[in-house]
């Protein structure tokens, strides 16, 4: 006796070999998925094909998605595109959703922010939230267009509304900013709590800052760390490096730790994030809970300067001083002083005033200095009160 599952399939196979388009796709979407069937893409490809040919939209738009992706079929981006904008002319909102992000990244299509508005609206219009969101991005960021807050909080609420959670931090941080919405730090903070607790890292990141600093809520540091925790664990740099921050201070909520900030340290920096680079790189300079290595500190160092990070430049500045290469220490400091480092212009100042590695210098001394003390750098400001005695 067939089960009711098998059953159905039997059905549905029947219906498809008959010809019926809807049929087709069903079938061809359980080989895809392995719902109720062994899964085999090829197979997959062969009834969503029949489907798409048919013209039927859902079918189209997913024929295109296999061609995108290489499943079952050859990957063929022309094709894919060919299909998907069959479906998008249907109507398919998931079709005009996956053009207008084609045309916003520049993938598969040339970047062109014009019809990429014009697509995402199109998807956005009929309901879809992540459509709805994306098209609120481009009016905060104005992405080929004016930027417009209101414009980007009306397309934002509406896909909160569906609990978009991106969306919804970016409500919270329109409330935070100020931007088209009067400040509000307690409108931020309810939107962010939002998003937080159905688990979006981005959110659970700024809720976290929000806590840190008092911001809308009591300030509360062990708050903050569980929400960077939450953040951390789903690979947020940003909370990773906020973290090892915490352990490596340990004045707040933590006792210093600087195993565990080296831990959380490194995972950021795997991600490319520089701040934590530099980090490393300083707890490698300076022996904190390693064993001091000036050339895994430069490795660090060097690495945040490829993504122009001033402070991993200023410090390789220091590591060629500190060898008594000056020249090489001038040359890194002066570079990270013209990007606005002002530890490097302090430094810089310092120099020029006191003549020693460099040629002493009054006017460039005072440039350096009050570009230094411009930033709240005190030992600019006190330097600066004992040149004009």
């Amino acid at each position: 006796m067939k089960s009711a599952a098998n059953s159905h399939v039997d059905t549905l196979r029947h219906s498809a070999e008959k010809g019926d388009a809807k049929a087709q796709y069903k079938l061809g979407m359980m080989y895809f998925t392995g719902n109720g069937v062994d899964r085999d893409l090829c197979e997959a490809a062969r009834w969503v094909r029949m489907s798409a040919e048919k013209g039927y939209a859902d079918a189209e738009y997913i024929l295109g998605n296999m061609y995108l992706g290489g499943y079952g079929i050859d990957k063929d981006d022309d094709e894919a595109l060919k299909w998907m904008r069959k479906a998008a002319d249907q109507g398919n909102r998931d079709a005009q959703y996956m053009i207008g992000l084609m045309y916003l990244n520049g993938e598969v299509l040339a970047q062109n922010y014009g019809e990429a508005l014009n697509w995402l609206k199109k998807a956005a219009g009929q309901g879809d939230e992540y459509a709805q969101y994306s098209v609120g991005r481009i009016y905060e960021y104005g992405n080929g267009v004016e930027q417009n807050y209101y414009e980007a909080m009306s397309w934002y609420e509406k896909a909160a509304a569906q609990n978009h959670t991106g969306a919804q931090n970016n409500i919270g941080m329109m409330y935070f900013y100020g931007h088209g919405v009067e400040q509000n730090y307690a409108e931020a903070i309810k939107w962010l709590m939002k998003a937080a607790k159905q688990g979006d890292d981005v959110a659970q990141h700024n809720l976290a800052i929000m806590y840190c600093n008092g911001y809308g809520v009591e300030k509360d540091y062990k708050e903050a760390m569980k929400w960077f925790i939450k953040a951390a664990e789903q690979g947020n740099a940003s909370s990773q490096y906020e973290l090892g921050a915490f352990y490596q201070d340990g004045d707040r909520a933590v006792g210093q730790d600087y195993s565990e900030a080296m831990k959380w340290f490194k995972k950021a920096a795997e991600q490319g994030h520089s701040g934590a680079q530099v980090k490393i790189g300083l707890m490698y300079c300076y022996g904190h809970g390693v064993e001091q290595d000036y050339g895994k500190a430069m490795h660090w160092f060097k690495m945040g300067e490829k993504q122009g990070n001033t402070d991993a430049q200023y410090n390789i500045g220091v590591i060629h001083f500190i060898k008594g290469n000056y020249r090489e220490a001038m040359s890194y400091f002066k570079q990270a002083a013209e990007k606005g480092n002002p530890e490097a212009q302090f430094y810089l100042g310092s120099a020029y005033h006191e003549g020693i590695i460099i040629a002493h210098d009054y006017c460039e001394a005072v440039k350096w200095l009050e570009k230094a003390a411009e930033q709240g750098h005190d030992g600019a400001k006190k330097t600066m009160i004992n040149l004009k005695q």
